[in-house]
């Protein structure tokens, strides 16, 4: 399989399952955020089969609701999408067939939980989303509000956690109301901006959802073997979570071009041994036309020890056109009063298996990155690398010693962006730079000043 390896599906289940045997679907419970803020509980399920599709579990009881992504070289962080087939929000295109879906970044440090971000469509992911591992015998998400008396549930998690309710029987007297209110006074100290657990109106009282958080920490605490806790707990759940939105952050934006105030899809993009990572970027050049290519190198999320920008023309070789005939050189014309004149290029695209480079020169060395794409039943994998070359520009360009190969890297399975494979960038050259791309079938394919 080449989206993704069946190890890293045999990793990611021992490391959720916490054992060293294989389940074929494995229940979690969670709670994500809405953008209103309100809070939405479900089932997810990750499992180790995952076809052709490239999905890694399903969430509310439905296969079609379904995780398509990659994992990190330790298999213990999920990045990627959620697909469904309806949502609030329709995305501007599709991703495995459909207009709904969204990003998601889930990481699991210990086997028995999870815990990550969400977003809607290509935006960076920025709701909270959790889950539990489920009892091996349940088969219906466990409710954050029990059966049974709730009051008593919500007197031993006090309790549990160091805040004295006395007996607990249900009854909110003055010694729970007091438990409550130093309860709370932890939640603002390692919370000050609420951000995680919103205050309430009066002290010694319990939103729902502070509520449904003091029991669920209760159940996250006892699932680890605790006994007791205090409000170091509590501490280590908000830097937690302030840790894994850095994280997801991090990962999302080192994957994106940064132009100030926005962030712009890659034209490539590609992480080597899960350390370093390959941009490509568009750029200006020196008059500020938007007519150049930058490429980048270096830790991912760190300064670039490597920059290089050049003219599209002088460093993109599309792969993506079949044939281009010399008597049809451009797509669309007119003629200086508006009218249609003679079209004379036709592009001819071969979606199922593509490929791009793109080459960069600083002094004697170049940088040779390949891109390629190969169409599945149900989804498109990306592969590439970077060869560097060694130039000797006192010898003819013919030479076979001219060039001499130093290092050659392989970009990490399903790392790869790349947004030109499908030959939209080809036309967006011609239409912005009036140069059409020209292949013969011989080895003089080259970007040429398009005919009138």
């Amino acid at each position: 399989m080449r989206f993704l390896k069946l190890r890293a599906f045999i990793f990611w289940s021992l490391y959720l399952l916490g054992v060293g045997s294989l389940a074929a679907e494995t229940l979690f419970n969670s709670e994500w955020t809405n953008p209103d803020g309100s809070k939405s509980q479900t089932t997810v399920v990750f499992y180790e089969d995952i076809g052709f599709e490239g999905k890694v579990g399903y969430y509310s009881g439905s296969k079609r609701n379904r995780f398509i992504g990659k994992y990190s070289s330790n298999y213990t962080v999920f990045e990627g999408y959620w697909v469904q087939d309806d949502s609030s929000e329709k995305c501007s295109y599709t991703v495995d067939g459909s207009p709904y879906f969204g990003r998601v970044f889930f990481r699991s440090n210990n086997g028995k939980e999870f815990e990550g971000l969400w977003s809607y469509c290509n935006s960076i992911p920025n709701l909270r989303w959790q889950g539990w591992r489920a009892p091996a015998n349940e088969i219906i998400p466990l409710p954050l509000k029990p059966n049974g008396n709730t009051n008593i549930e919500v007197q031993i998690a006090l309790n549990f956690f160091g805040y004295n309710a006395g007996n607990p029987d249900g009854l909110f007297g003055a010694k729970t109301k007091n438990a409550i209110a130093k309860l709370q006074i932890c939640w603002e100290a390692v919370d000050p901006y609420l951000t995680m657990i919103p205050a309430t109106d009066e002290l010694g009282v319990l939103s729902e959802y502070q509520r449904k958080v003091l029991i669920r920490e209760l159940y996250a605490a006892q699932s680890v073997g605790l006994n007791r806790s205090n409000c170091s707990w509590f501490q280590e759940m908000m830097s937690s979570s302030a840790q894994l939105e850095l994280e997801a952050t991090n990962v999302t934006k080192d994957g994106f071009c940064n132009y100030g105030d926005h962030l712009v899809e890659p034209v490539f993009y590609c992480t080597i041994q899960n350390t370093k990572r390959i941009k490509i970027c568009e750029a200006e050049d020196e008059n500020g036309q938007w007519n150049s290519l930058q490429y980048s190198f270096g830790i991912i999320n760190g300064k670039p020890e490597l920059e290089l920008v050049s003219e599209i023309s002088s460093v993109y070789v599309p792969g993506v056109v079949g044939k281009t005939s010399i008597e049809q050189m451009r797509p669309t014309c007119t003629d200086p009063d508006g009218a249609p004149c003679e079209t004379n290029h036709t592009m001819n695209y071969d979606f199922n298996d593509t490929y791009n480079q793109f080459i960069f020169l600083n002094g004697n060395f170049e940088y040779l990155i390949n891109a390629s794409s190969w169409l599945g039943s149900k989804f498109r994998a990306y592969e590439g690398g970077i060869v560097v070359n060694k130039i000797n520009q006192a010898l003819p360009l013919y030479h076979p010693n001219y060039r001499r190969t130093l290092t050659i890297l392989e970009c990490d399975e399903g790392s790869v962006k790349n947004t030109v494979w499908d030959g939209l960038y080809v036309d967006k050259t011609i239409n912005d730079q009036g140069l059409c791309w020209v292949d013969m079938g011989d080895e003089s394919a080259s970007w040429q000043q398009c005919l009138p």
